[in-house]
């Protein structure tokens, strides 16, 4: 429970219609007393500014009242809005309604008393919305990078369907599959000490500059291919 610090009450409080009733002004201030002021983790949880995890048996015994008078007591404040309670079978978690309003410096000139549930709900989903918007607005676009998938035995060749595609246009099918196996195979036997890591770039030059032993498809038979396809 918090011990250190401060909290503001403002005046107009003494127009508030619990302030009479000693077990709900005691509830009241009690948790505006020991609601968190800024958000903290409690088992894997998030628990906002403005709220705190307890039972109705740990308030009892944090302000003497019993455990009768906390729970009527609860009722009045969740009744005209000044707190909200979330349970679940293993904890339950108390909210300040208008926590921000109370304690907030910007809010120290205001003199107006305690608002409606709904009122502060409302503001609280709007600036929500509005945080939700400013960060979204703010974040950069993700990027739809084309992925690189490992080619040949070894792996180290790494190019995107794309590229395969443009190299089988531009060289053949048998080329680039002969050039992608033969690059693989020299970056396994070096680690890549040539640290090559533009592969589409590597595989092209190989090509151009006719690296390894490979015997391009024999004209002739490039021809016999064109002319089948040209006659139908």
């Amino acid at each position: 429970m918090l011990e250190n610090g401060y909290i503001k009450i403002f005046r107009s409080m003494l127009k508030w219609e619990w302030y009479q009733d000693i077990n709900t002004k005691t509830l009241f201030l009690h948790l505006l007393l020991t609601v968190n002021y800024e958000p903290q983790k409690w088992r894997g949880i998030l628990i906002n500014r403005g709220q705190r995890v307890a039972s109705y048996q740990t308030l009892a015994n944090e302000t003497s009242l019993s455990v009768k008078s906390v729970r009527t007591a609860l009722k009045h404040l969740i009744l005209t809005g000044e707190v909200a309670h979330e349970s679940t079978s293993t904890y339950g978690v108390f909210t300040v309604i208008n926590y921000d309003k109370f304690q907030d410096e910007a809010d120290e000139g205001q003199s107006e008393g305690i608002q409606g549930a709904d009122e502060g709900q409302q503001r609280n989903k709007a600036k929500k919305a509005k945080k939700e918007k400013d960060e979204s607005a703010d974040a950069p676009a993700p990027e739809d990078k084309p992925i690189k998938h490992k080619r040949g035995e070894y792996g180290w060749v790494k190019l995107t369907d794309d590229e395969v595609e443009r190299l089988t246009a531009e060289y053949g099918e048998n080329a680039v599959k002969y050039y992608i196996a033969y690059i693989d195979e020299s970056a396994q036997g070096t680690k890549n000490k040539n640290k090559w890591s533009d592969w589409n770039l590597v595989i092209r030059k190989a090509i151009r500059d006719k690296w390894g032993n490979y015997i391009p498809e024999n004209p002739a038979q490039s021809e016999e291919k064109s002319s089948r396809n040209f006659d139908g």
